[in-house]
């Protein structure tokens, strides 16, 4: 990629053949307002786009749904949809998700440009912890958590 590449707004396709003119590039979708974020790439060839009405936010969908989260596609539709970002915006995200400490930049780059229509990364938002050891006080202490791990209900605590 050269420094003149790097443009954060998605490319705009208004006809598949503006799509297969450009190459028929790589996009990429955030699942940003669902349970588990995840970034996808959806890539078709010329060939399949004159064959098939699927767009590429339902190749996404499709993809998110499968390797991510989701008890159903149509789940996954009503979380929302997912926004386009850049091709590079989404390597500056896989950039940054990554521990890079001991990677080679150069490494990272070749991993990313492999990605054609898979999750490029995804990141369970939802935190669950397991307690051992849980031993119920004689009495409750009340608390509010600096976490919000649950909702406050100090009338709950009045007998």
């Amino acid at each position: 990629m050269k420094i003149k590449d790097v443009n954060f707004i998605p490319p705009k396709f208004v006809f598949n053949k503006d799509y297969i003119e450009a190459g028929c590039p790589v996009r990429y979708f955030e699942f940003n307002k669902h349970e588990y974020y995840g970034l996808v790439a959806t890539h078709r060839e010329a060939s399949e786009i004159k064959t098939s009405a699927k767009s590429h936010k339902d190749q996404a969908f499709e993809i998110y749904y499968e390797a991510v989260a989701g008890d159903s596609l149509e789940s996954v539709l009503l979380e929302g949809e997912p926004n386009e970002i850049s091709k590079s915006e989404a390597l500056l995200k896989f950039l940054l998700a990554k521990d890079t400490k001991n990677e080679i930049v150069g490494e990272l780059i070749e991993e990313f440009e492999t990605i054609k229509n898979g999750v490029v990364l995804y990141v369970n938002v939802v935190q669950q912890w397991e307690l051992d050891s849980v031993k119920p006080l004689p009495k409750p202490v009340p608390a509010k958590g600096q976490l919000s791990l649950w909702e406050w209900n100090e009338e709950a605590l009045v007998p």
